[in-house]
């Protein structure tokens, strides 16, 4: 586990990067009490068993679907190349002109009636800054936006291994939620898959095993320990 920070020398600062091995870990579990070790609660503490509601699963693949959800991640007025037939393209096109949409980061088009998608997002991620939260943000985005559409959900535009990875990780973030305590009017929201489309699916998918899911799980549970109420997560829990 790595983590970064600032080092103050006189009166500069400079970078520094702190590490925690697997061995320091193990051995701060080792030397845990044997309470804590077996369920990580203090003894007498009841925690619910039941789960969040299920999210959609991510999958990665080389070009999108025909139908279904469709958000194209864009860095200008230039649409990538998506399969459509001629007719829808250029009425995609039309739709982009008309309503002046650029691809700014922050900026989104939705479009029903095109083609054989029930629903085309338009996201844009242009901008200056750091490419990786652009594509982070763009991804929470599309969960958000798309959260209520019971359809598979297809995110394309030219991304590599890498920019679909970070798209998964936002989208991952972007449809988290507590809800496990809720007894009234709990709704299962849609879970039908989302596949991100890569011109290199396979590394996309290792990135993501490897890495991505695992930083989405660590926020996920940062963020289910911040949301227990205070009778099931306290100072001595």
């Amino acid at each position: 586990l790595e983590a970064e920070g600032i080092c103050h020398q006189g009166q500069g600062t400079r970078p520094v990067r702190y590490s925690i091995s697997a061995l320091a870990l193990a051995l701060a579990v080792a030397a845990a009490p044997a309470g804590a070790q077996q369920s990580g609660v203090a003894p007498g503490t009841e925690v619910s068993t039941v789960a969040n509601t299920a999210l959609r699963p991510i999958d990665f693949a080389s070009k999108p679907a025909t139908s279904g959800a469709l958000v194209v991640i864009m860095a200008s007025a230039e649409l990538p190349q998506l399969g459509m037939d001629a007719a829808a393209s250029a009425a995609l096109k039309n739709a982009i002109a008309a309503d002046r949409f650029e691809g700014k980061a922050g900026t989104m088009l939705t479009l029903r009636g095109i083609g054989s998608y029930s629903v085309i997002h338009l996201i844009g991620i242009a901008g200056e800054d750091d490419k990786a939260l652009r594509l982070h943000t763009a991804g929470g985005k599309a969960a958000q936006d798309l959260r209520s559409e019971a359809q598979p959900i297809a995110i394309t535009g030219n991304l590599t291994a890498e920019e679909a990875e970070a798209i998964a990780l936002g989208f991952q973030l972007g449809q988290y939620r507590f809800d496990r305590y809720k007894t009234q009017d709990r709704k299962q929201s849609p879970v039908q898959k989302v596949t991100v489309v890569t011109n290199d699916p396979a590394a996309a998918s290792t990135r993501w095993a490897n890495r991505g899911s695992h930083l989405a799980a660590g926020v996920s549970l940062s963020r289910d320990l911040a949301s227990e109420p205070a009778n099931v997560l306290y100072p001595e829990t």
